[in-house]
């Protein structure tokens, strides 16, 4: 067995750290235009309750909508 001086919490924090150090960004910011742009993207939501359960897509994004 290794000598494990780290702990996993250690190990993560440290790995975090040197990614900033290294102008590494984790997750890129969206503004909040960028955010409501993409929310007016899509369409309302007009499933009765039965197609929401059984996981039917919205109509205008089915296949069905998308071969008219």
């Amino acid at each position: 067995m290794g000598n494990y001086s780290k702990t996993r919490s250690q190990e993560m924090s440290e790995t975090v750290r040197n990614k900033k150090a290294a102008g590494v960004r984790i997750s890129p910011a969206v503004t909040r235009e960028t955010w409501m742009a993409r929310l007016a993207e899509i369409p309302p939501d007009s499933r009765t309750a039965a197609q929401r359960l059984m996981g039917d897509p919205v109509f205008e994004r089915s296949a069905l909508a998308l071969r008219r």
